[in-house]
């Protein structure tokens, strides 16, 4: 990311920039159907809760080279309501439908206006940095 940051400062040298934390997903529903057995929620949130600590570092490190923060969008989005999902037998006999997650890691509708939300917010709080 670094390497970004810098051919982008070198083209825009009075830009301003802010990092976003990554979103930890959905429910294990949604691992399952993109990932098997392969991939797991509680894994995926580890990595991401310390990713997201680096991301925070970065941003905080380099305020003065033209970063003004790091916009927190993984506290904003509801875990249960935001991520795509699919009505499904309740189990392989049943003829009861319920509702499952099929996306561990990408947006609703809901969600992404959840996301467009919390940078229009983070905007206006910081619009004196920029």
């Amino acid at each position: 990311y670094g390497q970004l940051a810098d051919a982008l400062k070198a083209v825009m040298p009075k830009a301003k920039f802010a990092l976003t934390t990554q979103t930890v997903g959905c429910g294990q529903d949604g691992f399952a159907a993109n990932y098997g057995a392969g991939w797991n929620e509680t894994q995926h949130r580890k990595i991401l809760v310390a990713f997201n600590r680096e991301i925070e570092a970065y941003a905080e490190a380099h305020r003065a080279d033209g970063f003004v923060g790091c916009i927190p969008i993984h506290h904003g989005i509801d875990p249960v309501n935001s991520y795509h999902t699919v009505s499904v037998s309740a189990n392989a006999r049943s003829e009861v439908k319920i509702r499952r997650f099929d996306n561990a890691v990408h947006f609703g509708t809901s969600g992404s206006r959840q996301v467009g939300d919390m940078l229009a917010a983070w905007l206006q709080c910081h619009w004196n940095e920029l």
